[in-house]
């Protein structure tokens, strides 16, 4: 069930029972894995954008100004989160620097 499954919204590098563990924004977590203790902050519930028996997707968030994309400058955080949104998964996010992912979706077409 969706309800119990957690998104970390950003990317960090953390220790988990001993041992070093880099968690991407993207990834997902089941409630009580020892990934959210003391974490919580760093996920949200997942949401499911098509849902069965939904004849249409979940509302989308409303696009920013200039077309939605993040400023040019915003952290690489803000630019994988987009990413993520719209398209692009968490393992081929993991090698991109944030001027990668802003040319990605700056170019035309």
């Amino acid at each position: 069930m969706a309800a119990d499954i957690y998104v970390a919204v950003e990317s960090v590098l953390t220790e988990v029972d001993g041992e070093n563990v880099y968690i991407t924004a993207g990834q997902t977590a089941r409630a009580g894995h020892p990934i959210l203790e003391g974490r919580e902050a760093l996920f949200e519930p997942f949401k499911v954008d098509y849902e069965v028996g939904d004849d249409a997707p979940a509302e989308a968030v409303a696009p920013e100004a200039g077309g939605g994309l993040p400023k040019g400058n915003a952290s690489l955080q803000e630019w994988q989160a987009y990413a993520l949104a719209h398209g692009l998964t968490a393992e081929e996010l993991e090698p991109l620097t944030r001027d990668q992912i802003r040319d990605h979706f700056s170019q035309p077409g």
